[in-house]
């Protein structure tokens, strides 16, 4: 479904392929079309991705720049992927 991932829904949870010249447009919709292959969709599942020139990029204030892999997180916490669970989330941003 547009705008879903899983259970969670709204056009925060929308994907997209953002592009900034012609041949990363043409990749992008040629990976939208061989998705469904790829995947392994039946007929009726379809992929809903958005694809379009990319706007202005604006860089996130400092205190949220590798907010993950250097500042630790909320609280200097590692995130974690579960309730209770001391595993780090590996940021590769």
């Amino acid at each position: 479904m547009k705008d879903r991932q899983g259970n969670d829904k709204g056009t925060q949870y929308r994907s997209g392929i953002y592009y900034y010249d012609e041949s990363q447009a043409e990749a992008a919709h040629a990976s939208v079309k061989a998705a469904p292959k790829v995947l392994g969709l039946k007929p009726w599942q379809k992929v809903y991705v958005e694809v379009k020139k990319a706007a202005t990029f604006f860089d996130a204030e400092d205190t949220h720049q590798q907010y993950l892999s250097e500042k630790g997180g909320r609280k200097g916490k590692p995130q974690a992927t579960f309730k209770n669970c001391c595993d780090s989330i590996r940021c590769y941003g």
